[in-house]
């Protein structure tokens, strides 16, 4: 090995000396770009998405995002998880490859990602029923009353034909939420109004001690005075 390096040292060299040989081993190919520079530009400018930059079409990424959920039903979550994480990186801005990201947090517990994808499934689109539905059904099982019924009514009222699955699941929770608020009512409104109770005196409290302080004050005034 050592006698073959020597060799081509000698050969780099020929005809330049040792100068040539220097400059043989430093000078590489020079690089050259596989993207358009100008779509290249776009993409730095976050104009266009990375699958745009590669030339990967939607119907492309569908038929992975087919294959991705395709592992989802078949439960190979870790497998549909990276599919679904790649078609993200490749568009950011599509809506249902975060929902399905969303889907696939909320079954394996992950509720504060799978949260946040339905979130950011809601900013692309907000009338997405499905997003709304989970993520309504995760507030509902974190106790997150007022924000469980915000999104329910929203996946119906965008969804009034049931035609989403989640949304069917959607309307049973709703209903169940409604009840257990019903069969509460009473004491949903003693805990209201105690807490109501509460601030009212904290806020009066001030005022009684500043009135208390002030009429000594006055009457010690008075007192000297005489």
């Amino acid at each position: 090995m050592a006698t073959k390096a020597k060799g081509s040292k000698k050969k780099a060299g020929e005809g330049g000396g040792a100068g040539a040989a220097v400059g043989a081993t430093a000078v590489e190919e020079p690089l050259t770009l596989s993207y358009d520079p100008a779509l290249l530009n776009e993409f730095v400018l976050g104009n266009i998405t990375l699958g745009e930059l590669e030339g990967i079409d939607k119907d492309v990424q569908y038929q992975i995002a087919e294959r991705g959920y395709k592992l989802l039903s078949e439960g190979k979550m870790d497998d549909a998880e990276k599919i679904f994480r790649g078609l993200i990186s490749l568009d950011p801005f599509d809506s249902y490859f975060h929902t399905v990201l969303g889907s696939i947090y909320q079954r394996r517990d992950r509720k504060d990602e799978a949260i946040e994808e339905y979130s950011r499934a809601l900013k692309v689109n907000p009338y997405n029923p499905t997003a709304l539905a989970n993520r309504g059904e995760i507030f509902f099982q974190q106790g997150r009353v007022l924000e469980a019924t915000q999104d329910f009514q929203a996946a119906i009222e965008n969804d009034p034909d049931g035609s989403e699955p989640a949304t069917v699941r959607c309307r049973v929770l709703a209903m169940a939420l409604a009840k257990t608020i019903e069969e509460n009512k009473d004491k949903i409104m003693a805990t209201v109004a105690k807490a109501k109770g509460k601030s009212t005196k904290s806020a009066k409290k001030p005022a009684k001690k500043s009135a208390k302080k002030t009429g000594k004050k006055t009457a010690k005034k008075t007192g000297k005075k005489k």
